[in-house]
């Protein structure tokens, strides 16, 4: 029996101390039988197991324990990192819908803005709409008068584009800006001296053949631009960023233009004489200025 296989054999190596005290001090048969057992033990190639191996074996095992426990830990953590991966992806695609979404709320540029006359004698301008969103601002007294246009200018760039039709030919009418919080009076105009002074440092005009194109501005006059006639196409340009105006005529820029707009303002327009109107063609804002660099530039300090 004891011949068998080593498998078999193993466990009694846990045997072979005893078995070496018997064969050293034991007597007759007892330790004859010691001896041959431990011989074919020997011969089997089972040897005695020692606490050394033991205690080695137990080292062995404490360091697959640990190691396995590392091993688990770093699955969680790389579970837990591929989770957050994927949530700071999720929010990540959560604000570019919401961009999106915000982009689709915005206006489109250019866009075309609707408006309100603001006069000091609502009986002296009287609008009447036309065909594509144009509006005719008709004069019906003959005096030297000037309007704003809502909305404020802020935040952007924005165009007025106007076409006036002068009925006594003489050439009085104008566009350009006043500051919001200017309230215009009945009668002022950037080509009467007795306008109330305020008008003339808070309003600037480019006006008609009656100064031959001159911007007016605190009472002077800056020469320079065409002389828009009546009929002809003319444009305001206003940035905000860059706090300019630029003004257009017949689709022309002109050299003469405005910088250092820091406050509101709003588009303005001047006539005089009795069934003289005005055009407002369209107010827009626009995604970027049409405005560039032309020869003989000179600007006017606001």
């Amino acid at each position: 029996k004891l011949s068998e296989e080593e498998e078999g054999l193993q466990p009694l190596a846990f045997l072979i101390p005893v078995l070496e005290e018997l064969k050293n001090n034991g007597q007759g048969k007892l330790k004859n039988k010691a001896k041959k057992v431990l011989s074919i033990l020997k011969d089997e190639g089972i040897t005695a197991y020692s606490a050394g191996g033991k205690e080695k074996d137990e080292k062995i095992q404490q360091l697959e324990n640990t190691n396995k426990r590392l091993q688990e830990d770093l699955r969680r953590k790389e579970e837990d990192k591929q989770n957050l991966k994927e949530e700071n992806q999720k929010q990540k695609d959560e604000i570019e819908k919401l961009k999106l979404e915000n982009e689709k709320l915005k206006p489109k540029l250019p866009q075309d803005l609707t408006f309100t006359s603001i006069c000091a004698d609502p009986q002296d301008f009287v609008s009447t709409p036309e065909g594509n969103g144009q509006v005719r601002i008709t004069k019906k007294k003959s005096q030297l008068s000037t309007m704003s246009l809502s909305p404020v200018l802020e935040n952007g760039v924005y165009t007025l584009e106007a076409q006036f039709v002068d009925s006594s030919g003489n050439g009085y009418y104008g566009i350009g800006i006043v500051l919001d919080s200017y309230i215009i009076s009945e009668s002022c105009s950037p080509w009467n001296d007795y306008t109330d002074q305020a008008f003339h440092q808070n309003a600037l005009i480019y006006s008609g053949p009656i100064y031959s194109g001159s911007i007016i501005y605190k009472g002077g006059q800056t020469a320079g631009n065409t002389s828009f006639t009546s009929n002809q196409i003319v444009k305001a340009e206003y940035d905000s960023e860059k706090g300019t105006l630029v003004f257009f005529c017949g689709g022309a820029q002109q050299p003469v233009y405005v910088t250092g707009i820091k406050e509101k303002i709003r588009f303005a327009i001047s006539m005089c004489y009795t069934n003289s109107y005005c055009v407002i063609r369209s107010i827009k804002k626009l995604a970027a200025p049409t405005s560039g660099h032309v020869a003989n530039e000179k600007n006017i300090q606001w």
